[in-house]
């Protein structure tokens, strides 16, 4: 962010009024607390950020599924990746809360649980082992992936208002259908998906699209954290008469 100031009497020729210059002054000195109070993370996370728009992608949900063979998600092993999915959303809403307090914005109460990595974002496991019975319940898998969902547009959104008041782009999460709130914070995110089972199932490749979706999305938001706590703030002043 480069904040362009253009101080005069009541505005110039360029449209600048000193109300915009004192907002830019205010957005630099805040990117620069944000700067200087926020560590970068380490991510380890396996997903692929979009680094240009900084858009999250659909999250989609899992069909049900009987199985044909060796082709069903375990349950054990999808419930392991939604483990490393709350362990990543935690590690992450930990540094949002850093950069809303350094921004002198309110923090989030998150109460969702998980391990927090101290700002190292642990791999997530987006590629299941095929499995002939002990498949993860599709209703249960859905459930689990309607909530983390709902928790990491949350935290996007909480990463907008940090943007915001650094003047950084915010992230588009206009993708991600789920609804967001608060109230996905309030309680510990539950990874249990219920029983195994053989019929009404979910296929290995399609929650592994789902998963793959998550680890881009995570891997999306450090990104943007990134921006925010490793950027360079800049200031270009001119001065009108």
């Amino acid at each position: 962010m480069v904040a362009s100031i253009r101080m005069g009497y009541g505005g110039n020729a360029n449209g600048n009024t000193d109300g915009d210059a004192l907002r830019s002054l205010v957005k630099f000195h805040t990117y620069t607390a944000v700067v200087a109070a926020v560590a970068d993370f380490t991510d380890n996370s396996g997903g692929t950020p979009d680094s240009t728009t900084y858009a999250l992608e659909a999250i989609p949900a899992v069909t049900s599924y009987d199985s044909a063979g060796t082709d069903l998600a375990a349950k054990a092993e999808f419930e392991l990746s939604l483990v490393d999915i709350k362990n990543a959303l935690k590690t992450i809403s930990t540094r949002v809360n850093a950069a809303l307090t350094a921004a002198g914005l309110a923090t989030v109460t998150y109460s969702a649980a998980g391990t927090d990595g101290a700002g190292t974002i642990a791999a997530i496991d987006v590629d299941m082992t095929a499995v002939a019975a002990d498949g993860v319940d599709v209703d249960g898998a859905n459930t689990a992936i309607t909530l983390f969902a709902r928790i990491l547009k949350t935290l996007a959104l909480d990463v907008n208002r940090a943007c915001k008041a650094c003047g950084v782009d915010e992230i588009d999460v206009s993708l991600v259908t789920q609804t967001s709130g608060s109230a996905s914070y309030a309680a510990a995110a539950s990874t249990d998906t219920g029983t195994a089972v053989t019929v009404a199932s979910v296929e290995e490749t399609d929650a592994e699209a789902t998963l793959v979706a998550f680890a881009n999305n995570i891997s999306t938001l450090a990104a943007k954290m990134d921006i925010l706590t490793g950027g360079t703030p800049a200031l270009d002043v001119v001065v009108v008469d």
